[in-house]
């Protein structure tokens, strides 16, 4: 039996620190640091929710040679369930690299996410519904758009309550969760140069959830039922902003399975991912529950 269920990028990513800015073409470039650790939107999360003692159960991307002995050796003797993923021995598995540049404190990703759909045969599984029936809530990554509007449905179906990212205000996604987190990246490249508070009132208008734009550290917009609300974030010391994304997701996962109000779930979620930019690599240095909440109560000062 599991809590939360999660549906979407489980992965390995091998991250590299800069020791200096990113090269520009042609150029050579040393790092100085270079980690092989799990990643993915729902592979941070199904991390550090397990390290608060919640039963979590994922399925999603496939995995293949190289990812799957590494997060089944990760995952072990924690309250993680990955039963319901495929392994595969004809590919290596879904993995990225980030090269991380400290001065200009940027990263670049590089990975087969596009590719592999088009050129494999499905490489993921679709959601298995008995695994949803029962949950506490769900997260949903959108990045799979068949699976994730199925797995939406579920949740629907079911009355369970379910947080996602990066999706359209006209979505399936986006008009029935719970809680959806929008990154200042999906903003810009879907709604170029429109005004943030009115895509707000379009998310608004369409669903009843509660709604967060993040702009890195810049303020935070959040909305629920026509009320628009803001929320400065906390300015740390960056190690690497690897993950913050992630973090900020699982922040909103953990504070409405804990029944937070809206506030809190954004304040949590700003914490979290603020301790997380604080660390690197995040996989090996989670967040806990006693460090968001010393920088929550920064703010009472």
């Amino acid at each position: 039996m599991h809590d939360i269920y999660l549906y979407g990028s489980t992965l390995v990513t091998d991250s590299f620190i800069l020791e200096g800015e990113f090269p520009q073409k042609n150029q050579y470039a040393e790092f100085t640091e270079h980690h092989c650790t799990i990643g993915g939107e729902t592979g941070i999360c199904l991390a550090i929710l397990s390290e608060y003692g919640i039963r979590v159960k994922a399925d999603g991307y496939h995995l293949g040679t190289y990812t799957a002995p590494k997060l089944f050796e990760y995952f072990k003797g924690r309250s993680v369930d990955l039963s319901a993923m495929t392994v595969r021995d004809d590919f290596e598995g879904f993995h990225d690299y980030v090269l991380i540049d400290r001065i200009n404190n940027t990263r670049n990703c590089f990975g087969p996410f596009g590719t592999l759909p088009r050129i494999m045969d499905h490489p993921y599984n679709m959601p298995i519904e008995s695994d949803i029936a029962d949950v506490k809530c769900a997260a949903i990554d959108p990045f799979l758009p068949d699976a994730a509007e199925a797995t939406a449905k579920y949740a629907v179906k079911y009355k369970v309550p379910y947080i996602t990212i990066d999706c359209r205000y006209d979505s399936y996604l986006a008009e029935n969760c719970a809680v959806a987190a929008i990154s200042e990246e999906f903003l810009s490249s879907e709604f170029q140069g429109e005004n943030p508070e009115q895509l707000m009132k379009e998310y608004m208008k369409r669903g009843d959830g509660l709604y967060i734009f993040t702009f890195g550290s810049h303020e935070v917009i959040y909305g629920r039922k026509g009320k628009i609300s803001r929320y400065e974030p906390f300015h740390v010391k960056a190690l690497s902003t690897l993950g913050a994304g992630d973090t900020f997701k699982c922040g909103c996962i953990y504070a409405y399975y804990s029944g937070m109000s809206d506030e809190e779930i954004v304040a949590f979620a700003c914490a979290i991912a603020g301790v997380a930019c604080s660390v690197y690599p995040l996989a090996d240095n989670l967040p806990t529950l006693k460090q968001i909440q010393e920088l929550l109560d920064t703010r009472k000062k």
